[in-house]
């Protein structure tokens, strides 16, 4: 297969990442009129756990074998990247039959921990998944890190496909025994797909035949190497999924102990109370309790974040486009071609998540309302919106460095992020002003701050040059742009068109025609990096 460039690769990896979302949505949409706010947090908090269990997979290995087979590809040692890959599937199969294996053992103080011990039977149905994916995984980054993304692509189609059909069958089947059933069912789709994935990749690895190019090294000597590359990874990603875990159990607990005042009391029933009958004792008791925290963190996280990380997933396989052009152009020391990745691959992701912020700042309640038939989550779709493009660029930023073999400070950057995350959270969410809109607020300014140290470790420890006015703040100001014409039409268009769709197509249409009109204006374009 042929390798393929920067925007080439983003576009069959975006493709494939925007047909696998589509069909997680079209498996959250009725999974969601199934669970209902009560099953959706007993998913989120089992997915939780299955995430911190998957981290140690999906992380440092897969990254380590896509690194340095990029690297062993640009000095033409083929057979050596080869190797590479299946050393590390020998690893990657003993890690993650020991990650299956802790989460079916531990499913019940990872479910207390995570403060919804309903959760044990869906984390013990998802430790299947874990095997499967580790399986897998190391053919996966050996095909990335040889630029060619269709592999990756074809499977993650057929996981969301095998998924979508085998977890809503077990769910239904499940649905009316208990929630927590229910739950456990959807998520053990989650390991059929797995299955299918991983079944596809080794099919395609094996059609590839042989290849020769360059010396091997000795088993020993690549161990040595993978993980070296390997362990920093695992740490950012192990301590990401962890205060990913302390994230959502401090703000279940702050809001289950949240006290109003008689005007915040009022605020929020204007806004909650019509959607659920766990809020009728709010006016009286001026607090949520453990019910209505579990409403609110199913409706924030099952419903709002459902659609946030649409475009956030999409995005991200940018950078995933962009690793074996930086970690190539460091091992032949390239650094003007590093430098015209960086400043194409982050415009590119800013450019296509400016749009989509401004789209669920303004029509959130119409993309929920088509999505789940539920605009609950609106204000808080809203409230997440400034942070998506944020997290697009820091993602990038992010890729960029790890792929040069900068691993040490994006970590470091992630976890100054994280600390404000945590402190804002537990003083927000926490406060009846706020509650799970702290949440929201306290992404956003870990998110900036995140994004502002890794352009300085970019800048500083790889040495790349790039204009902050060309990659953030020409889209930034177009963004603003749209979002005011998007602003101005609203309501004129709400007053004439009924249906959710049409007021989504007419307004969002009419603003990002406005958007790439304005980028157009101010020169904004992605020049295409050759591989």
């Amino acid at each position: 297969m042929k390798k393929q460039n920067l925007l080439t690769g983003a576009v069959i990896l975006m493709a494939a990442n925007a047909v696998s979302k589509i069909l997680g949505a079209m498996f959250k949409i009725p999974l969601a009129n199934i669970l209902h706010e009560e099953g959706m947090a007993i998913y989120s908090a089992a997915f939780s756990a299955y995430i911190l269990a998957l981290t140690p997979v999906t992380s440092g290995l897969p990254f380590a074998v896509s690194r340095l087979a990029a690297e062993e590809e640009a000095l033409g040692r083929k057979a050596a990247a080869r190797k590479i890959m299946r050393t590390a599937t020998l690893l990657l199969a003993f890690a993650g039959f020991a990650g299956g294996l802790g989460l079916y053992i531990w499913a019940e103080p990872l479910a207390a921990a995570l403060r919804d011990v309903r959760a044990a039977s869906a984390i013990r149905a998802a430790a299947p998944a874990v095997v499967f994916v580790a399986l897998g995984a190391g053919v996966k980054g050996y095909f990335q890190g040889t630029a060619n993304m269709v592999p990756t692509a074809v499977s993650q189609v057929a996981e969301s496909f095998v998924k979508l059909a085998a977890g809503y069958a077990l769910a239904v089947m499940l649905a009316k025994k208990a929630a927590e059933l229910a739950a456990a069912g959807a998520v053990a789709g989650v390991a059929v797909g797995e299955a299918a994935a991983t079944a596809i990749l080794f099919i395609l690895y094996l059609a590839g035949g042989r290849t020769r190019g360059g010396q091997k090294e000795r088993t020993g000597a690549v161990v040595g190497r993978l993980l070296a590359a390997a362990v920093p990874m695992t740490l950012l990603s192990l301590a990401s999924a962890g205060i990913g875990i302390v994230d959502t159990t401090l703000v279940r607990a702050r809001l289950s102990h949240l006290v109003f005042d008689e005007a915040e009391a009022r605020r929020f029933l204007m806004e909650f109370g019509q959607y659920s009958e766990v809020f009728d004792k709010v006016g009286q008791t001026l607090s949520l309790g453990t019910e209505g925290a579990r409403w609110l963190w199913g409706a924030y996280s099952g419903y709002a974040q459902t659609v946030f990380h649409l475009p956030l997933g999409i995005i991200a396989t940018i950078g995933t486009a962009s690793l074996p052009l930086i970690a190539g152009a460091y091992a032949t020391g390239e650094t003007k071609k590093a430098e015209r990745v960086f400043s194409a691959g982050m415009k590119l992701a800013v450019a296509l998540a400016v749009p989509c912020a401004a789209a669920m700042f303004i029509l959130g309640s119409q993309m929920l309302g088509i999505l789940f038939k539920n605009s609950a989550s609106a204000g808080m779709l809203s409230a997440l919106a400034p942070s998506l493009t944020l997290l697009c660029a820091v993602q990038f930023s992010g890729a960029v460095q790890n792929a040069a073999g900068q691993l040490w400070q994006p970590f470091l950057n992630m976890l100054a992020g994280s600390a404000v995350n945590l402190a804002i959270v537990y003083v927000t969410s926490g406060d009846g002003s706020f509650h799970i809109y702290g949440a929201a607020i306290a992404l956003g300014v870990s998110a900036l701050l995140e994004l502002c140290l890794n352009l300085r470790s970019v800048r500083r420890h790889m040495g790349l040059k790039f204009s902050v006015r060309e990659i953030l703040l020409k889209p930034a100001a177009a963004g603003a742009v749209m979002a005011w014409v998007m602003g101005l039409l609203y309501e004129p268009v709400c007053g004439m068109v009924s249906s959710d769709i049409g007021v989504c197509a007419v307004v969002g249409g009419a603003g990002v025609i406005i958007y790439f009109l304005t980028l157009a204006v101010m020169g904004v374009s992605v020049e295409k990096i050759s591989k």
